[in-house]
């Protein structure tokens, strides 16, 4: 009895656990209900972790948006947003062209610092025609807007016709006797309007009338650097120093007032020192040293018979004598 007894106990439990996989068993002898459980919370859990990773890398790329943004340029879209909208203003309080051109530059030279940024930021909230007296201010334009000249409104400058270097140049050296009147003054406006670059191509001119101004003392090749023969080539070292149309200056001098003494001095005619400090006085006389130094090669000694000036000049800025009435 006791052993049928125990065979129906083992019969009975193997068909409980038999029913009992039946009922959704997993296996690892988790209830159903438990296994819901694990899967809501690994579902959570899982969310949660998406949710912030896609939360950081979103926070990146914005943060990455944000660094790219420059702050200089930024403020210069304002600038030209502020003109734009204002433009009959600017017009109507900056009547001159050019002073109003100098606008847009100087608009983007404030946002280059952090004050000027402010300040542009700021003035994009009021109306034009308080930002527009606020930027003329601002910029250092008052005067120019006015029409007064200076050097915050320099005027606008057209084709070159004359330049300031070394005086009597054009006058004593280039087609100066050149029988024809009109190809002479033509030449003479040529030498006006070139720029350094073409310089060197008055050279040639320049050679004929060293050559004739040399003889005027009767002594040919005692002109300054004139070769010792008569070839061709004789006077082409000083025709290419005088068609180089600069004003040589010594700073370290302190005697001036002797005109063409540096370039004497620079090419071994004068001793070192005797030169001076370069450059030109209006006290210079010009014409009398040029054709000392053009005829017989020296600072002085060809007299030109003017002792001085019909008016005395200032003796203050600008030191030009008064003009002739």
């Amino acid at each position: 009895m006791k052993k049928i007894s125990l065979l129906l106990c083992l019969l009975l439990c193997v068909s409980a656990l038999a029913a009992c996989g039946d009922d959704g068993d997993d296996g690892n002898n988790n209830p159903p209900a438990n296994n819901d459980t694990n899967n809501d919370v690994n579902n959570d859990m899982n969310n949660d972790v998406n949710n912030d990773m896609n939360n950081d890398v979103n926070n990146d790329v914005n943060n990455d948006e944000n660094n790219d943004v420059d702050p200089v340029a930024e403020c210069q879209a304002v600038c030209d947003n502020l003109l734009e909208m204002c433009s009959a203003a600017l017009e109507e309080s900056c009547p001159f062209e050019d002073a109003r051109g100098q606008v847009p530059a100087a608009c983007d030279a404030a946002c280059e610092d952090d004050n000027g940024r402010a300040q542009i930021t700021a003035a994009a909230g009021l109306p034009c025609d308080a930002v527009i007296p606020l930027a003329i201010d601002g910029f250092g334009l008052a005067d120019a807007c006015q029409g007064l000249r200076g050097k915050d409104n320099p005027p606008t400058l057209g084709d070159q016709i004359d330049r300031t270097g070394r005086p009597a140049i054009n006058t004593a050296l280039n087609d100066t006797f050149n029988g024809d009147d009109m190809a002479k003054g033509a030449a003479k406006d040529a030498y006006n309007a070139a720029g350094p670059d073409g310089w060197g191509a008055f050279s040639p001119a320049f050679e004929g009338s060293l050559a004739i101004l040399d003889s005027l003392d009767t002594v040919c090749g005692n002109q300054l650097l004139a070769g010792e023969t008569p070839d061709p080539g004789r006077y082409s070292a000083l025709a290419g120093i005088l068609a180089d149309d600069q004003l040589y200056v010594n700073t370290g001098s302190g005697t001036c007032g002797v005109y063409l003494g540096l370039e004497a001095e620079i090419v071994g005619a004068v001793e070192a020192g005797v030169g001076g400090c370069g450059g030109r006085t209006l006290d210079d006389d010009i014409i009398e040293r040029s054709y000392s130094v053009l005829a017989a090669g020296i600072l002085e000694g060809v007299d030109d018979t003017i002792a001085e000036n019909d008016v005395a000049n200032s003796p203050n800025f600008p030191f030009v004598a008064s003009p002739s009435e």
